[in-house]
């Protein structure tokens, strides 16, 4: 690989990890809204055509192979959406990451002061660090970002 070559690959790896870094909290699953019925005879949600309660706001996903759900107010549903658009996001920056040329090798480069490096395509590529900096990159349970 020529030194131009490994020069774009590492300022491609830069901007990735910038963009990574620029990032929130990041959550995977869904917010969505449900509607239910309920089990007093007599009830509105029973009449035909029936009239559902809701809409109640869920924030679900997968956790450990099953289903998991937990029910939002108004107020934690932008906070999740935000939070799982993060996700999405850095699915993708992963997905342009790895699509990069994959480990040729591991090797030591002492001339530079580095003990080691992962080359990824003959460029010498430092560990990434994310550091959340932003309010929004609180996570569930986390206090309010008021």
């Amino acid at each position: 690989m020529s030194q131009g070559e490994r020069a774009a690959l590492q300022a491609r790896y830069r901007e990735l990890l910038e963009r990574v870094r620029g990032l929130g909290f990041a959550v995977p699953g869904s917010v969505i809204e449900r509607y239910t019925g309920c089990a007093a005879p007599g009830c509105h949600c029973h009449d035909d055509p029936p009239v559902k309660h809701g809409p109640y706001l869920q924030y679900t996903r997968k956790l450990a192979g099953k289903t998991t759900s937990r029910r939002l107010d108004p107020e934690q549903v932008e906070r999740y959406r935000e939070w799982i658009a993060d996700r999405i996001r850095l699915d993708d920056l992963l997905d342009q990451w790895t699509s990069a040329p994959t480990i040729t090798t591991y090797a030591s480069e002492t001339s530079a002061g580095r003990r080691s490096a992962t080359v990824y395509g003959s460029a010498w590529v430092q560990p990434m660090v994310v550091q959340a900096s932003s309010a929004r990159a609180r996570g569930p349970g986390s206090a309010s970002t008021k």
